[in-house]
């Protein structure tokens, strides 16, 4: 059903659509580079494919790039990008790469090999030092120099980025760092790129873009968004719109009196105030709550209707910015309060009348370093030091937390995913999945329209699609009953058995009770790898569990038919986690055994079995495998 909205709501939705530029300056003139920002020294080049390298330059001009023997060159287009495309090229290196034009950059340590892209939510961003059960084994010159990794920053946007800070480091010498948000490089892309490595001899390459808490709609693409049926795009990001007003409501509860300070005058309770500094003093006290910062300034001549960039340099926590009440942006606003450099793209046109009123809204640290400045093409920055401050709402009187602009509909795919494009990879693996079981009934399509999407962006083809599917989290269930989690565990199922391309990598055996992020990331890399080996480097390796394909109806009992069955067998007892119903829907749990490559189950409380269910619940004691130690994939035999 259509989202019905207030005007101040609706206000608020052109705000977010027209103006919202979320760490804009990825997509603005004055940032492009030369060279792309996920070229550096010891990357990895895509093998036996037509590498795009590209970036941006004058006007018109000529670029020749050159690695391994192939050369390649462009001539920049009338908004300045160029892009080459250099190969096929065969794995091997060290090798190095050379961009030559209006500049000259080198890059030296490149290899060639495979490239895979790590994404999703929390648990594919988990790193190595999170991964508690075992991280010391991981790290140092143990690790293979051929397993290179490059980390793209979290951020989101309402327009897409052009290019993102990505730069390559080799495994060896550790992959614990502090890197990331959650110890280091991604425990699953790594232990997943490590396998690879060292069954193939490929130099492999990781890119891991990865966000914790994010939904699935934030890494669609926005036409996949316009293909949904339910509910349109549009009401979409009116909801996130009035959520992002109604979360700034509750977070200070002196908005109403705040709200027209990004366009107002200024008064004497604005205090002038020298940046960089953490907080204003009141009372003789450093002041902690809702502070604004504003700047007030006449821009140099030629600079009226231009486009222009803000820096303010690092602040610690989350901020808002405006300028000439026209809002730039939001950064931090993730739950925990990045520490960062802010830059914002201020639009052509937004300030005609040659004046500029910057205006900042900041709960956390604050200012923490660096001179605020604004910045035009091809001119020197304009310092910004005239400064005034005013104090809002103590850190007393604040509740929630800011808004979690992560949530922006599109927003990690226009500012994580959409600028990683054309570069060659070789495919994906995907673990998400969490920030959508109150949504489950969307899921499937969402990912089926996600997969197609990415695979169009990067442009080589119906690449590998791996999926981690769920693991267990909560506790166990007494008894059986319908599940959100269960349900996003069927969708993803049911995408990598009906995608051509696309595997799973089950992960139902590896949760835990009380924490959504379980240690044992081995296994989940480990499975990944072997999917990929099977299907993507045709290596005969078992990389599935036992599947549900089918049942027979005896007498009080089920018979049940998987593939990938051989050697089937229940780990630490009988088989569990089995439930059935007959045609009145109750389900109870149910007794089963195991017949060769089936399993027979029956209930005394269901003489007439119709249905049955297995590991169906948000954490089920299930234990069937395959002679391979391969868990059984999590089914239904019902629609209901």
């Amino acid at each position: 059903m259509p989202i019905r909205l207030p005007l101040c709501l609706l206000i608020c939705l052109l705000i977010c659509l027209g103006a919202a530029r979320l760490l804009a300056s990825d997509h603005s003139p004055i940032d492009r580079p030369f060279v792309h920002g996920l070229f550096s020294d010891h990357m990895v080049l895509q093998r036996e494919a037509a590498c795009p390298v590209w970036g941006w330059t004058t006007p018109g001009a000529s670029v020749t790039v050159s690695v391994a023997g192939a050369t390649a060159g462009a001539t920049a287009g009338a908004d300045g990008a160029w892009q080459a495309r250099l190969g096929p090229l065969t794995a091997g290196g060290p090798h190095t790469l050379t961009v030559a034009g209006p500049q000259r950059v080198e890059f030296t340590d490149v290899l060639v090999g495979d490239v895979w892209l790590c994404s999703g939510q929390s648990n594919m961003e988990m790193g190595i030092r999170g991964a508690t059960q075992w991280w010391n084994e991981l790290g140092g010159e143990r690790e293979p120099d051929g397993v290179r990794l490059a980390y793209v920053p979290r951020r989101s946007a309402a327009d897409p980025a052009a290019t993102v800070p990505a730069p390559w480091r080799s495994a060896r010498g550790g992959v614990a760092d502090e890197r990331s948000n959650h110890g280091g490089f991604s425990a699953v892309g790594f232990v997943f790129g490590r396998h690879l490595h060292r069954e193939t001899g490929v130099p492999i390459g990781l890119i891991q873009a990865a966000w914790g808490a994010t939904a699935i709609q934030s890494w669609s693409s926005p036409a996949s968004l316009a293909r949904q049926p339910d509910p349109p795009p549009a009401d979409i990001l009116a909801a996130f719109a009035g959520r992002h007003e109604a979360a700034w409501r509750k977070l200070d509860p002196a908005w109403e009196s705040t709200r027209d300070w990004p366009t107002a005058a200024a008064g004497p309770e604005w205090q002038p105030i020298a940046l960089p500094q953490a907080w204003p003093q009141s009372a003789g006290k450093a002041f902690a709550g809702v502070a604004w910062f504003r700047c007030e300034l006449a821009l140099p001549a030629g600079w009226q209707g231009r486009e222009l960039q803000l820096d303010l340099g690092t602040i610690r926590g989350s901020d808002n910015a405006w300028c000439n009440g026209t809002f730039l942006g939001a950064e931090g606003n993730d739950g925990q309060g990045r520490q960062g450099p802010r830059h914002y793209r201020i639009p052509a046109g937004s300030c005609r009348d040659g004046r500029a009123l910057i205006v900042v809204r900041v709960l956390g640290d604050g200012f923490q370093g660096g001179a605020p400045a604004l910045r035009a093409a091809g001119e020197a920055p304009l310092p910004l030091t005239a400064w005034t401050c005013r104090t809002s709402t103590p850190m007393g009187g604040i509740s929630g937390r800011p808004p979690e602009i992560r949530d922006l509909p599109a927003g990690c795919y226009q500012a994580i995913i959409r600028p990683l494009a054309p570069f060659a990879i070789k495919g994906a693996i995907w673990y998400q999945g969490e920030g959508n079981v109150g949504d489950a009934q969307h899921y499937r399509r969402r990912l089926t329209d996600l997969v197609a999407d990415w695979r169009a962006l990067f442009g080589v083809g119906d690449f590998p699609f791996l999926i981690v599917q769920l693991a267990g989290f909560g506790p166990r269930p007494s008894q059986p009953g319908d599940s959100g989690w269960a349900r996003v565990r069927e969708a993803q199922a049911q995408v990598a058995q009906t995608v051509p391309g696309c595997a799973l990598a089950v992960a139902i055996d590896r949760g835990e009770i009380y924490d959504i992020h379980p240690g044992d990331k081995q296994d989940v890399g480990r499975r990944l790898a072997l999917a990929a080996l099977a299907g993507t480097y045709g290596k005969a390796v078992a990389s599935a569990g036992p599947a549900f394909t089918g049942l027979e109806r005896e007498g009080a009992a089920l018979r049940l038919r998987f593939a990938h069955a051989a050697g089937l067998k229940s780990l630490g007892g009988g088989p569990t986690g089995f439930a059935i119903a007959g045609a009145d829907r109750a389900f109870v749990w149910a007794q089963a055994r195991i017949d060769g490559e089936t399993v027979v189950v029956s209930a005394p409380a269901v003489a007439d079995p119709v249905a049955v269910r297995y590991g169906w619940a948000d954490h089920p004691l299930c234990n069937l495998y395959n002679r391979d130690d391969l868990p059984a994939v999590p089914f239904r035999s019902d629609d209901w």
